[in-house]
């Protein structure tokens, strides 16, 4: 069990805090959106995506001394309430990016403490395998782009044809195109096209290189990988970065 921010990289069994998963959804709850319509019996749904995913974990100390378990806790809880990736024993292969918006509340005996937290995380889970874009290639200039960047990748380059691309996840995934130069990209029969080379940023819905707004050179829809096997048509070298999800 680990929980990795920016400035720490909690492994609770280094803080000798035994991590149990109490409470999971296995189903995130759908955003929904309900009208009723007069002379019409029922009501429209209409759904928009996931809400945010709730983790529930007891984090049991029974080695420490009374002390020793409070400035452990000191240390561990403000990490736990920063953004992070927080990576479960049975499932270590995905991970989910979140951190601890309620409060947390320990029961203190004399052998040990009890704390139950509540982690509220992105309802997709990302995959957990370490091969990243480098950026520095992809002529990105981060400082321009107010976004964060949650998820390992995996990359791949692709020149003019037709190959296939595999999402593994068990969800859409929303990937980056990088593109070399002027030419149309194509994902399961839906073409967009640019005039320039320039980066396609599904998710975050942006077009852009070095820093500035390409939307002018982009025509057509932000393609997303279906799951499994996705057919790529190309007559342009496109590069792309997939961060494959999980429910």
């Amino acid at each position: 069990m680990r929980f990795v921010t920016d400035t720490a990289d909690i492994s609770f069994n280094d803080y000798e805090i035994l991590f149990n998963t109490t409470n999971y959804e296995a189903l995130p709850t759908k955003r929904v959106t309900r009208e009723s319509v007069i002379g019409r019996n029922g009501q429209l749904t209409f759904d928009d995506g996931y809400s945010n995913k709730l983790i529930q974990a007891e984090l049991s100390q029974p080695y420490q001394t009374r002390t020793g378990r409070k400035m452990t806790m000191r240390e561990v809880m403000p990490e736990l309430a920063k953004l992070g990736k927080l990576f479960l024993a049975y499932e270590d292969d995905i991970y989910w990016y979140g951190r601890v918006i309620d409060s947390a509340n320990t029961s203190i005996e004399f052998a040990i403490n009890r704390t139950t937290v509540i982690f509220e995380v992105n309802p997709l889970a990302y995959s957990a395998l370490e091969e990243d874009l480098t950026w520095g290639e992809a002529d990105v200039s981060w400082g321009a782009a107010d976004f964060d960047w949650g998820g390992s990748s995996l990359t791949e380059t692709f020149g003019a044809g037709t190959h296939t691309v595999v999402n593994r996840g068990n969800h859409i995934s929303q990937p980056s195109y990088i593109i070399n130069g002027a030419g149309s990209v194509t994902i399961n029969g839906e073409t967009f096209t640019v005039t320039e080379a320039c980066i396609v940023d599904v998710e975050n819905k942006i077009v852009y290189n070095s820093g500035a707004n390409k939307m002018s050179a982009f025509t057509g829809d932000f393609e997303v990988l279906a799951v499994g096997d996705n057919t790529l048509v190309t007559d342009v070298q496109v590069k792309i970065v997939n961060k494959d999800r999980w429910l």
